[in-house]
């Protein structure tokens, strides 16, 4: 009888043993670290990203650690958290905030559930944010009579916005401008005329510039009515070959006149008057003439 006695609480005190021993063991039991942990940066918006840790029992949570120079080399490799990123239930963290150098960067990430924690899983490279790339620029064009606006899509505060724009046909007279603010505003253009715009987007703090758009144009409403330009040249033309006759027929009726004004004749002296001269010569040698009487006798032979 006290030998089944004992027999049974042995029994029960292995039963027991094995039931919450099971829990504890599975209390303490690591969780699988997440998985293809990569860091994507586009327009210097910087997000880390991993798979996610699937297992029974409540929602995984995550936190996001981060390394820059200044941790490795001044404060003995320490890791920093991220703010914006502890205790997470999304696979996903943005970490623009905290990546504020032209340094490399290593990044980290756990999961947890409840007591259960997983080992840290790192990006595969470090990461410097002058490799983040610049995308293309997508904008609108609105025309009006007075202005041209140019609309972009939103950009981080640390992106600025270059927009060159000139006259169809005239590239050498392009006009660039930059600017924080969206939308650009171009006030300096001209009614009637085609402008051809091109933009590019540039990040200051890391010397780098995205490639540029394509080539839109676009044409400046006039106020005048479209017929109105055609008949200003003809009238214009028409104008012009009427006049050009009446002057023409005016100077050939007035030509003596001109000729007068222009080149006056004037009196000679006498002195330079080639017939005066000559019939003064004749005169006087007409008047100084002297005839005298000569008598003529015919020779008598002897």
């Amino acid at each position: 009888m006290v030998l089944r006695e004992i027999w049974t609480a042995a029994i029960y005190t292995i039963f027991m043993l094995l039931v919450f021993g099971s829990e504890l063991l599975t209390g303490f039991e690591n969780l699988p670290a997440p998985q293809n942990v990569l860091l994507s940066s586009i327009d210097m918006i910087h997000l880390l990203r991993w798979s996610p840790v699937f297992v029974s029992g409540d929602s995984v949570r995550y936190t996001v650690e981060f390394q820059g120079e200044h941790e490795r080399e001044y404060r003995n490799g320490m890791w920093q958290e991220v703010l914006e990123c502890l205790d997470i239930v999304h696979p996903v963290c943005n970490v623009t905030a905290d990546i504020s150098s032209n340094v490399d960067y290593d990044l980290r990430v756990r999961a947890y559930q409840e007591e259960r924690v997983s080992p840290w899983a790192s990006i595969k490279k470090m990461f410097n944010r002058q490799d983040t790339v610049l995308t293309v620029p997508v904008f609108n064009v609105t025309a009006r009579k007075e202005f041209l606006q140019a609309d972009f899509t939103e950009m981080p505060k640390s992106i600025v916005f270059v927009l060159k724009y000139w006259p169809k046909g005239a590239e050498h007279q392009a006009v660039q401008v930059t600017s924080e603010q969206n939308p650009f505003v171009l006030v300096q253009i001209e009614e009637g005329v085609t402008y051809c715009l091109q933009a590019w987007t540039h990040v200051e703090v890391i010397h780098k510039s995205s490639n540029v758009s394509e080539l839109q144009c676009v044409s400046i409403p006039s106020t005048l009515p479209p017929w109105v330009a055609p008949t200003a040249v003809t009238v214009s033309l028409i104008v012009v070959i009427v006049v050009s006759l009446v002057l023409l027929v005016t100077l050939q009726k007035h030509l003596h006149l001109i000729k007068y004004f222009c080149c006056p004749k004037e009196m000679l002296p006498d002195s330079l008057d080639v017939d005066t001269c000559r019939v003064k010569l004749y005169d006087e040698k007409t008047t100084s003439e002297i005839c005298d009487p000569v008598l003529i006798q015919p020779e008598i032979t002897l």
